[in-house]
């Protein structure tokens, strides 16, 4: 069985890091964590220093510059440092699944695993409407009423962009009173960024996450820093090319019908994209996506239409891969 860690990048919420040792989340042992605590913030790695300590958890600290990337390059960094053959990253308010850890146990088990593995219908968090209704926020439990869907996946992609272009201008400018030209502008950059991720990106899927990792995927690649939102993704796409060009083996898993990986817009306010976007009113991050793909598009990187193949794995006889999302 291949040595392999979940390395858990946390910057500023203790409650969500330990989802991922809770029975009732993701139920990861403790042995299996390495945490990483990227923050600009001297009371959260206080505090996220001594839940590690006190729940006996290998933890490392790194230096921060405020964004994602720097915090991924360090797990990177650490990960290439240890004894260990591949890793699975993730993202400190996200979470694995219970199904998650079982696939990628058997993954371990496999005579040569995939250097890198990239999902397909992807799942993600995110409040009801009714949460948005003052009392009605939270249910006879305390907890958020909260539903999973399919955040980065387009089914139809003809009827995906026509609409986009037509409607996105006026429901900007209807929603923040946001003046015509920024909207037109917005508008522009948006249709510019979903055509390129249909031709680039896998089969109806944008804002593709890698979550595990060989050695040999991440001593050549880095996540680019300039960029707040869609590091991931230029990633994927760095790692796509050595696939393309017979350097790595690169699959991808179908998360449906069970995922293993949920992207929670839930939690620490809806997360960096969130918060850099202003929730949806500030659009400037995909003009500097957008400038960073075609970077990548004349240094000759990306590769239209061409998919991963995907992966699977043997499971036990006796096991039902299941998921309960709600918690």
């Amino acid at each position: 069985m291949k040595k392999f860690k979940y390395y858990i990048l946390t910057s500023n919420d203790v409650n969500l890091l330990k989802r991922h040792i809770s029975e009732e989340w993701s139920n990861i042992a403790k042995e299996n964590v390495v945490v990483v605590i990227n923050t600009t913030s001297d009371d959260y790695e206080r505090e996220a220093e001594k839940w590690c300590k006190d729940e006996g958890i290998e933890y490392h600290i790194t230096e921060s510059n405020g964004t994602p990337a720097r915090g991924k390059n360090s797990v990177i960094e650490l990960f290439l440092k240890s004894d260990n053959d591949y890793m699975v990253m993730v993202d400190g308010d996200d979470f694995i699944t219970p199904h998650g850890t079982v696939f990628f146990s058997q993954l371990a088990k496999m005579d040569s695993p995939p250097d890198a593995i990239t999902m397909r219908n992807q799942w993600g968090s995110m409040l009801k409407p009714e949460a948005f209704i003052g009392r009605d926020q939270v249910d006879s439990n305390g907890s958020f009423k909260v539903s999973y869907y399919r955040p980065f996946s387009i089914d139809d992609w003809d009827t995906f962009l026509p609409e986009l272009e037509r409607t996105m201008a006026l429901n900007l400018r209807l929603r923040f009173n946001m003046d015509y030209d920024r909207s037109v502008k917005y508008t522009k950059e948006s249709v510019k960024y979903y055509e390129k991720q249909k031709i680039y990106s896998e089969p109806h899927e944008v804002h593709c996450r890698v979550t595990w990792l060989s050695r040999k995927a991440v001593e050549a690649h880095k996540f680019p820093e300039n960029l707040v939102i869609g590091e991931d993704t230029i990633f994927y796409y760095k790692l796509k090319n050595d696939a393309v060009n017979g350097k790595l083996d690169f699959k991808v898993h179908n998360e449906v019908p069970v995922c293993t990986y949920v992207y929670d817009q839930v939690s620490n306010g809806g997360g960096a994209v969130a918060t850099e976007s202003n929730y949806g009113e500030n659009l400037d991050w995909q003009e500097k996506f957008n400038e960073e793909l075609e970077q990548c598009e004349r240094e000759g990187i990306l590769h239209a239409n061409k998919p991963l193949p995907s992966i699977q794995v043997k499971y036990p006889d006796d096991y039902t891969p299941y998921v309960n999302l709600i918690k």
